[in-house]
């Protein structure tokens, strides 16, 4: 068996997004199991409440350069030996040219959390709808022509050389996957579509994210009316503007409580006063953890409205592991937790009148999920389940 030290590698810990959270529990997993764990990072004033989690963390921006120099090579490989990792495990940030690189010389995982494709979200703007079809042709005759593909996550268009350089980029990162001893695929959906798009089949292994059971902070004071939540960066993808729409078809009593931040908040509001429903939206802004889970618990009902298809989405199960009914589009790889006996209502992506149907559903039973529901959730995402099943694969790699 080789080293039981596992050097992660991500380009932004401290963020509040679902990478940095899974890595951060999955580290704190494994050294629960006896493993090491080593962050190399690009993240200026990470703080210690990141690199604690870690037994040893590394600052080496040049290897996160969107077009790294051939020094980002040997700083990576330079690190890599240093810590004597026995696996090398990418997150996030990581080119493709470097990826590749280090996995020729080592035993390499990458956790695949976005999907692979031009504009990085497997998204068809126009129609605001998922997209599964591989990687190819398809792309500029359909996708860049008149389905919207051209767009940015910002809700930026950009023109046809800057998408051939993200199409090109795409099938390079493909390449470098093939490369890796292991892809993690969080989802069922995603590891359909990396194998779609020519990764081996027993190199994709599917693994959910490590989840535990919030940690709420105080809770927050009691609202008039019950509370319906959403939670996630204000972009076209993550659907907030459908839930506004859905709201203004719910005639159950209700308060609208959008937390998180990004390019779409003042065109939501805007849409929040078009629609007459301004007086019972609150837009919370982006919330640690604590504070998030805190406005899980005392919700009514969590809503999970994306509309690209999530790698997994980890809002949903939190939600349902603080008690909180959720309902959910059915997009992507939410078709592994958004299910009834997970206390979940599934909603076909983009029904926003289904979407209301269920939501005021839920507002009128205001029901708990099942304790015997979240604990076959806490059970299914648990971190020392995931930390198993991960240093299992880890020991056949090193071993290999």
């Amino acid at each position: 068996m080789g080293s039981q030290r596992v050097l992660f590698v991500h380009e932004r810990p401290g963020d509040l997004g679902g990478s940095q959270t899974s890595m951060l529990a999955e580290a704190a997993a494994l050294r629960d199991r006896g493993w090491e764990a080593v962050l190399l990072h690009g993240e200026e004033g990470v703080t210690d409440a990141v690199t604690g989690r870690f037994d040893d963390s590394r600052f080496a921006a040049e290897i996160f350069a969107p077009h790294p120099r051939p020094s980002a090579r040997r700083a990576l490989r330079g690190h890599v030996d240093e810590t004597a990792a026995g696996v090398v495990h990418v997150h996030l940030g990581l080119h493709a040219s470097l990826v590749s690189d280090v996995a020729r010389r080592h035993p390499t995982v990458v956790t695949t959390h976005l999907p692979v494709c031009p504009n990085g979200a497997r998204f068809r703007y126009a129609q605001e709808r998922a997209c599964e079809r591989r990687i190819g042709a398809r792309c500029f005759t359909q996708g860049y022509r008149s389905e919207g593909c051209a767009t940015r996550s910002d809700d930026v268009e950009y023109d046809l050389a800057r998408f051939a350089l993200g199409a090109g980029y795409a099938k390079w990162m493909l390449r470098a996957l093939r490369r890796c001893s292991a892809v993690i695929a969080p989802s069922e959906w995603q590891r359909r579509m990396l194998v779609a798009d020519g990764l081996l089949e027993d190199r994709v292994v599917v693994l959910a994210p490590p989840i535990a059971r919030p940690s709420a902070g105080p809770v927050p004071p009691p609202t008039d009316a019950p509370v319906v939540l959403t939670a996630g960066r204000l972009t076209t993808l993550k659907g907030a503007h459908h839930l506004l729409r859905a709201s203004a078809t719910i005639t159950a009593p209700h308060v609208l409580h959008i937390a998180g931040e990004g390019p779409q908040r003042a065109h939501l509001e805007q849409l929040a006063s078009a629609l007459e429903i301004s007086s019972r939206v609150r837009f919370l802004g982006a919330l640690p953890a604590h504070a998030l889970h805190a406005e899980m618990g005392r919700a009514a009902v969590v809503v999970v409205p994306s509309l690209w298809p999530e790698t997994f989405g980890m809002v949903g199960p939190e939600a349902v592991l603080s008690g909180t009914p959720v309902v959910a589009y059915d997009s992507g790889g939410a078709a592994d937790w958004a299910r009834p006996e997970h206390g979940v209502t599934s909603v076909a992506d983009g029904d926003i009148a289904g979407l209301g149907r269920a939501i005021e559903s839920s507002l009128r039973l205001r029901a708990r999920v099942p304790r015997e529901q979240q604990a076959r959730v806490e059970e299914w995402l648990a971190p020392p389940a995931h930390a198993e099943a991960l240093t299992a694969l880890y020991r056949r790699l090193s071993a290999g």
